[in-house]
């Protein structure tokens, strides 16, 4: 339960929103709301949890915290034996990506409810509902590092796209302007008409149509948030999660090919006839976080 209500409060709810979204309710009549209750007290005990504003006497909201992520994270790049460090700076500006609005929008009940996403959530979030309604979260850190994993993986094909085959220079925010600013959703408002959107929107449709290199609940949301995540944010958030080797090695192709715009069943033959799947060795991986300084 704790884990259906860490991820039901990555969007900021109340308890009672929470209940309804949980056991797909209209309302929380005659219902036993203890398991949620205890959930919430055990989250809100450890720092998984905080109230949103302060405390009020009605109507309290709560939000998931980042700190079960980036402990997880460190323990990942702990077990994988990754060569980057993980700085003080570098935790914060994670932080401040993670609680920004743009990237909890991914996280809206429509996504838990919608059908048309259903296979999606089941397959890729480790998301599903029981016979009698009431949703399960298999791993919520797993399905969030992924997410994050995804995103970080096809900002990273895009920004090479861009300087090798459209010959364009972007310059990034650093982990220390993202730390300065303190806000990631009023750097991209910043930097919003600095970005092509309307480029981007259709790098997204070619990744998705080309073998779901990426997800279409990200697809639709991510917009230029994607290209304001500093690189070796980027590269520590590809660390945990389910590798995006796919999106590596199909990604470029993807972008570059007009076939990824064609209906679906054209696009079918396509990728048979491309018929190969690339991975990427971690020890390359490796290779150029250390040109990049780092370690």
């Amino acid at each position: 339960m704790c884990a259906a209500c860490y991820l039901a409060w990555m969007y900021p709810k109340t308890q009672s929103e929470v209940v309804k979204l949980i056991y797909n309710l209209k309302t929380v009549r005659n219902v036993n709301q203890m398991p949620v209750i205890n959930a919430r007290q055990e989250l809100l005990k450890v720092g998984y949890l905080k109230p949103v504003d302060g405390y009020k006497l009605r109507g309290q909201k709560f939000t998931s915290t980042a700190k079960p992520y980036i402990e997880y994270l460190q323990k990942e790049m702990k077990e994988k034996r990754s060569r980057i460090k993980m700085r003080k700076k570098d935790k914060k500006a994670i932080e401040i990506i993670y609680n920004s609005e743009w990237f909890r929008e991914l996280f809206q009940d429509r996504y838990l409810r919608d059908p048309r996403t259903g296979d999606e959530i089941i397959e890729v979030w480790r998301v599903y509902r029981t016979e009698k309604g009431r949703l399960v979260v298999d791993d919520v850190l797993y399905l969030i590092a992924t997410i994050l994993n995804n995103i970080s993986t096809v900002a990273s094909v895009i920004w090479s796209h861009l300087k090798d085959e459209l010959r364009q220079e972007f310059t990034l925010p650093s982990v220390d302007d993202l730390v300065k600013a303190g806000d990631f959703d009023a750097m991209i408002s910043e930097y919003h008409g600095d970005i092509d959107e309307a480029m981007l929107s259709v790098f997204y449709r070619r990744l998705h149509n080309c073998g779901k290199l990426i997800g279409k609940i990200v697809a639709e949301n991510i917009g230029v948030g994607i290209m304001l995540i500093p690189q070796k944010i980027a590269w520590i958030l590809m660390r945990a999660g389910r590798p995006q080797h796919t999106a590596q090695g199909w990604g470029p192709v993807a972008l570059t090919s007009p076939e990824c715009d064609k209906p679906r069943e054209e696009r079918r033959v396509y990728l048979n006839e491309l018929g190969e799947f690339y991975e990427v060795d971690e020890d390359d991986e490796d290779e150029i976080f250390e040109d990049e300084g780092f370690f």
